[in-house]
């Protein structure tokens, strides 16, 4: 098609119009230097501010935007930081007080004796490492307490039970191997005590911006004065933060889906490590990412017991044949687990993110790519996956399982919904049946059963605090 000349003559302007405006757009918003600053420098106020607030007034506005922006998020940081200091010294005054004592009753009119006592999280030089999220390790005569941030402090049992409630701090070395607490998902994930030893595992920095599961491991003839950490197990492969999945074009990092609980079976250390929510990794054998694995305890040699987890945040070793584990799922779909010990031919999976009864959040695009790599099926067992023995849609924020004096019975506890869920293990026909429930006011991050006073220690992490659970 040929051009006349009245169009010709259009586009010639239009061009040199564009040239024009970008070149002193670039002169009026550049660095104030070199020929922008003589520029400047010699163009009247009065005429600069026209431009900008009429020609140039989208990048004006753009400039200004990203001003607020910075200022907001600067704003927002100072105040995030004011409230950990306030929270920090609220925490130290009330550290040790008794905020509960009383009974409770449970859905089926049981009673309960609880007794909650709050904890002492505070650090007032460093205030982002008030963070309340914490777990409980019974050790010999004491109970334990490590909190994300890597303080420990215990608490005599027999003192506990004497009515006197003394904490004492843990020295320890774990700043050595932690990362910066400005992110608010890094830290302690659980520990544990066997054979005179604790593990401890943690979120472990391998490379700039990329996170992987690592184990700790107390170094020998230690004291519950001042614990001393080694590495003990880590691996090569991690997610990078900034990463950019293939299915929905997106920034897709979680640093809470680390998994990081560990459990003792048959003299092997158990690892669950969450999916970072990386889709693409739970279902590859080749990655230890969205897996529960097992250590040997000499060599350091791991194998994948379970895969197809998205975040496991429970487990409990039943017998040397089964355990149990929970874990969260998506938009719903927290799932109890139960997996085989012995006597498996294969890897035993549990399909996510291919099968989930939990469906994607609002903001994850849900195109071709997404339904191909997470399609989220209702059903496992069509798919060639194990079916969850529970499931929870919507979501109760489940966490740890506890065993109790009945080895069929165990507690299942939860953070969104401050529950906890008392169910009968049906061993020989691999089944769980509800029984009861127990409403809180708290999230509960963790909790355990001492076998010498046949009662449960919970990690209530709102307040947080210790609480003392009695059966009537």
């Amino acid at each position: 098609m040929k051009l006349n000349k009245k169009k010709i003559t259009i586009l010639i302007c239009l061009f040199f119009f564009l040239l024009v405006y970008f070149l002193l757009s670039s002169l009026i918003f550049a660095k104030n230097e070199g020929l922008a600053k003589l520029v400047r420098d010699n163009t009247p106020f009065a005429i600069k501010n026209f431009l900008k607030q009429t020609v140039f007034i989208i990048p004006t506005l753009k400039k200004q935007n990203l001003i607020l922006e910075r200022n907001f998020k600067s704003l927002k940081e100072n105040y995030y930081e004011q409230q950990l200091s306030i929270k920090g010294l609220q925490n130290k005054l009330k550290s040790g007080l008794i905020i509960f004592d009383g009974t409770i009753v449970s859905e089926n009119k049981n009673q309960y004796n609880l007794k909650k006592i709050s904890l002492p999280f505070y650090n007032l030089t460093e205030t982002y490492k008030n963070k309340k999220q914490g777990y409980i390790l019974i050790v010999k005569n004491e109970i334990l307490f490590f909190f994300w941030s890597g303080k420990i402090v215990r608490i005599n049992k027999k003192e506990l039970h004497n009515g006197e409630t003394n904490f004492y701090n843990i020295e320890n070395n774990l700043d050595d191997f932690f990362i910066d607490h400005h992110f608010k998902w890094t830290g302690v994930k659980d520990a544990i005590y066997y054979k005179d030893e604790i593990y401890l595992s943690y979120t472990n920095k391998i490379k700039d911006n990329c996170y992987s599961v690592g184990v700790l491991k107390s170094k020998k003839k230690y004291n519950l004065s001042n614990l001393t950490f080694e590495k003990f197990f880590n691996f090569k492969e991690c997610v990078n933060i900034e990463n950019t999945d293939k299915f929905s074009n997106k920034k897709y990092f979680g640093g809470f889906q680390a998994g990081g609980r560990l459990g003792i079976l048959n003299g092997d250390l158990l690892l669950t490590i969450g999916d970072y929510r990386t889709w693409n990794l739970p279902q590859n054998e080749n990655s230890n990412f969205g897996k529960i694995i097992k250590i040997n305890l000499e060599s350091k040699e791991s194998e994948i017991l379970s895969m197809g987890h998205r975040n496991p945040q429970g487990l409990l070793v039943i017998n040397q044949n089964l355990i149990l584990s929970s874990e969260h799922g998506p938009n719903g779909g927290d799932e109890i687990n139960l997996i085989k010990a012995q006597n498996y031919s294969k890897i035993q999976n549990f399909g996510w993110p291919i099968s989930s009864k939990g469906s994607h959040y609002k903001g994850v695009n849900i195109n071709s790519n997404v339904k191909k790599i997470a399609p989220l099926h209702n059903s496992h067992i069509e798919h060639g996956f194990i079916e969850p023995k529970e499931n929870f849609t919507p979501g109760i924020g489940i966490s740890q399982i506890s065993k109790t004096k009945n080895d069929n019975i165990v507690l299942v506890s939860s953070l969104k919904n401050m529950q906890i869920l008392k169910y009968r293990l049906d061993i020989q026909n691999e089944d769980l049946i509800l029984e009861d429930k127990l409403h809180f006011n708290e999230r509960i991050r963790d909790i355990i059963y001492d076998q010498e006073y046949n009662l449960h220690y919970i990690f209530f992490e709102s307040s947080p605090s210790l609480g003392i659970l009695d059966n009537k």
